[in-house]
């Protein structure tokens, strides 16, 4: 499929031009361009796999890691003793990077 659809059936727009002067002016942002086309769906990009077992894991990472960052939040609020903090975050990362 071209960068930008075109078609000799349909009338020349102005939008087309722009689009294409745009990116050629800026090289750099050609992969940005990709999020702005009409005729794409989500599927197209490859986000959407048949493998729902990384979403499950990516979820559940992202879960574990909300929950810790509550629980360190609220060890540290409490008035105890700093070494108390410092033994308990070194235990959570050790528990962390076991999984």
């Amino acid at each position: 499929m071209p960068p930008q659809p075109y078609s000799i059936s349909r009338t020349i727009r102005r939008e087309i031009f722009v689009k294409l002067a745009t990116m050629a002016a800026f090289p750099r942002f050609q992969g940005a361009w990709v999020l702005f086309y009409r005729d794409r769906h989500i599927n197209q990009f490859g986000l959407l796999q048949g493998d729902s077992i990384v979403w499950w894991k990516a979820g559940l990472g992202i879960a574990v890691a909300t929950v810790a960052g509550f629980v360190v939040m609220r060890v540290l609020n409490t008035e105890k003793k700093i070494v108390y903090h410092i033994s308990f975050l070194a235990h959570l990362t050790a528990s962390l990077l076991q999984v």
